[in-house]
């Protein structure tokens, strides 16, 4: 992560994490502090990250003053009782899974549930301008790709990204209805119609890739970053 930058050259920093302490990290507990470097007027904290989390929520950091701290040229000590963090870090992919609903398993129909999972809370306008993240009627697209179909929401505006689907789903493209919802960092797409049959193959296991949107951002304006994610787990029938 990034650090506090100061007005002037800083002196040689030689004393470790000990005068930093973090409150509320992301991520909780597991995220401690791992080191501190310093480069002319910018200190950097580096972070041990117990899982993904890019909010900043209520992350504070002081500084304790320290002859081997942060100081300047001439030997000043600097020091900063509890600060908030701001919130510079983008949202990333962090998950996407499929269940199956009450249709066939294995092959996608009415029913069945996609959640794509975000790294921290998100702004649905940014998702869906004027969207509050309530359920909206979408349309999906399924794009036949060989062995590996692609899944997007082909609804004008919306940023959600493509999905691969890592599997031969369908033998040409088709168009879906469905409904997406927004519940902080969690949206779920859920399929409300069904291609004919025969345009539809049955999968045993797969494993998706979700490469997001980068339109999309969290609650302070922060980009949604490109890097895709793989779902998490054992290959399995997804939908």
């Amino acid at each position: 992560m990034g650090g506090p930058a100061f007005g002037e050259t800083l002196a040689v920093y030689s004393a470790g994490i000990g005068p930093w302490s973090l409150a509320n990290a992301p991520g909780g507990a597991s995220n401690t502090l791992n080191g501190v470097s310093v480069a002319t007027s910018v200190v950097t904290l580096t972070l041990n990250e117990g899982g993904v989390n890019t909010a900043a929520g209520s992350f504070s950091v002081a500084l304790a003053a320290n002859a081997n701290g942060i100081r300047d040229l001439a030997g000043n000590q600097s020091s900063f009782s509890s600060t908030a963090v701001v919130d510079k870090a983008g949202p990333v992919a962090a998950d996407v899974q499929a269940v199956n609903g009450t249709g066939t398993a294995g092959r996608i129909d009415s029913g069945d549930v996609v959640t794509y999972t975000f790294s921290e809370s998100m702004s649905a306008g940014s998702i869906k301008s004027g969207w509050s993240g309530a359920a909206l009627a979408v349309t999906v697209a399924l794009g036949s790709n060989g062995t590996n179909d692609t899944v997007s929401v082909s609804t004008a505006g919306v940023n959600l990204g493509t999905i691969g689907t890592g599997a031969n789903y369908v033998k040409s493209d088709r168009t879906l209805n469905a409904t997406i919802a927004l519940s902080g960092a969690t949206l779920t797409l859920t399929f409300t119609s069904t291609a004919p049959s025969g345009q539809l193959n049955t999968i045993a296991s797969s494993t998706m890739v979700w490469t997001p949107s980068t339109s999309a951002a969290d609650p302070a304006g922060n980009a949604m970053a490109a890097t895709a994610a793989t779902q998490s787990g054992a290959p399995k029938r997804n939908f």
